[in-house]
């Protein structure tokens, strides 16, 4: 349903679905196999907080936008998704100070995993709310 842009029905399926994904799996097995799929699932779920953050801040629930974008970098911090998604709810929620401080979070955790800044899609978004 996001794909499409109906938001009225991508919430309920998202939230959802990450109720689902976020379960254990395979609790206590330790097999390779039991790895592969817990990373597919966590992919998963961190797609599923994506479409939740989006569809909260265009529905105008910036708060929870965030939250649910926290949520997906805790899950997967170098992903910088959900960073631009934090990002932007910040900024449409009038906070421009914070949304400036998850930027330099993402920039901290790409600099100390890679030794790099930002991707430029990244840094265009910050640049775009900070001239508005």
């Amino acid at each position: 349903a996001a794909r499409t842009g109906d938001w009225t029905n991508a919430l309920p399926e998202a939230t959802a679905a990450c109720g689902i994904l976020a379960r254990p799996f395979l609790e206590g097995s330790e097999s390779d196999w039991v790895h592969e799929v817990r990373r597919q699932l966590n992919g998963s779920l961190y797609n599923c907080y994506d479409v939740l953050s989006q569809g909260w801040s265009l529905s105008g629930d910036h708060r929870l936008a965030v939250d649910v974008a926290e949520k997906a970098i805790a899950l997967d911090p170098i992903r910088e998704t959900a960073y631009r998604r934090a990002i932007e709810a910040e900024h449409a929620s009038g906070d421009r100070l914070v949304a400036l401080r998850m930027f330099d979070r993402c920039e901290q955790v790409m600099r100390a995993e890679f030794g790099a800044s930002p991707s430029e899609i990244t840094v265009a978004a910050v640049q775009s709310q900070t001239e508005q």
